[in-house]
């Protein structure tokens, strides 16, 4: 990737175009799995991103600009801005401008997650509905974006770059090796079969006893005892320097939240900031950090989400001191020195 530094620029009226019947593709995606309307939009656009990441934009008079911000010492944040129509998507990539886990899209106020993932079959796009997941199998050209070499795990989900899914060989085609197939027991009911990386995502949303088994055990285990699902902190520790939720008021009172890159707010144990709140929805509210700062939206819940007394309509970008309400807690938003 030429240069070290942040970049920013407008790109040419091509690629600009390309970015827009990716974001209509993406707008336009239904509430349920099946296979990916407008491929080739989808692929498109990817393909722009990468370009992008790695030539840092081109000259052009198209009504896409972009922002890259490095991010350690190899990859960055890319964001791109369609400003007539307040359109926004931000990715992370790696150092070859390889769109790395998960993404956003910002349409009218609105925030929208995806994901690049790896399934059984190859690749794959998700886009997140609150605690649930909708999958659509990307083409099998979707490979070449990523060199057949390059070991890639581009499991993620609301608050992470990259995930922890298992990592799987690539081979030469560059795609996944089938994964392992598991059956889960919800509500009483065994339900699967469904890849192991759609497992683990799902689990961030279950309790960490939730039964699992595969054709390769010989009976049913718990998800905590095979080491899918991470059990909650028994106390929230201090957190380090950066900056911090802190409850103030309401039944999560005393609790501090350290957070950082994207963070899930709620009852649920898997939450980044869990709250010992009954009336907050499992996740309430999801933050994410970009350039300019922390910018805050409510997961659609009924109760709202609110910051300094007003209810969140759309993403709203905070600043220190900054009063946020989930169910019956009151935190402040501020940094830890």
């Amino acid at each position: 990737m030429p240069g070290g530094g942040g970049a920013e620029g407008r790109l040419a009226a091509e690629p600009s175009q390309a970015l827009d019947s990716f974001c209509r593709a993406l707008l336009a995606l239904p509430d349920v799995s099946q296979p990916l309307p407008q491929p080739e939009a989808v692929m498109a656009g990817l393909q722009v991103v990468r370009e992008t990441a790695r030539e840092r934009g081109s000259p052009g008079a198209g009504f896409w600009t972009f922002k890259f911000e490095p991010i350690g010492g190899s990859g960055g944040y890319l964001i791109l801005r369609r400003d007539a129509d307040a359109i926004e998507a931000g990715f992370q990539v790696d150092g070859e401008g390889r769109p790395r886990g998960a993404f956003y899209l910002s349409s009218d106020g609105q925030e929208q997650g995806y994901s690049l993932e790896q399934s059984a079959t190859g690749w794959a796009l998700r886009k997140w509905q609150g605690e649930r997941t909708v999958e659509f199998p990307l083409p099998a050209s979707a490979a070449a974006l990523w060199d057949a070499d390059q070991p890639a795990n581009l499991r993620g989900g609301p608050g992470d770059g990259g995930g922890e899914g298992v990592a799987s060989d690539v081979g030469a085609a560059g795609l996944a090796a089938p994964e392992t197939q598991w059956h889960y027991v919800r509500g009483g009911a065994a339900e699967g079969p469904i890849a192991e990386s759609a497992l683990r995502a799902l689990l961030e949303t279950l309790p960490p006893d939730t039964l699992v088994w595969n054709p390769g055990l010989p009976e049913w285990k718990s998800a905590q005892e095979l080491g899918l699902a991470v059990p909650p902190a028994a106390a929230p520790a201090p957190p380090p320097a950066g900056w911090e939720l802190s409850a103030f008021a309401g039944p999560a009172a005393g609790h501090r939240y350290a957070i950082g890159g994207r963070t899930r707010v709620g009852s649920g144990e898997n939450c980044e900031a869990c709250l010992q709140d009954p009336s907050a929805a499992p996740v309430h509210a999801l933050l994410m950090e970009k350039p300019d700062g922390f910018w805050i939206a409510d997961n659609r819940t009924d109760g709202g989400t609110f910051v300094n007394d007003a209810r969140v309509q759309g993403p709203v970008l905070l600043a220190e001191g900054d009063v946020i309400g989930v169910g019956d807690t009151d935190l402040v938003f501020r940094r830890v020195v």
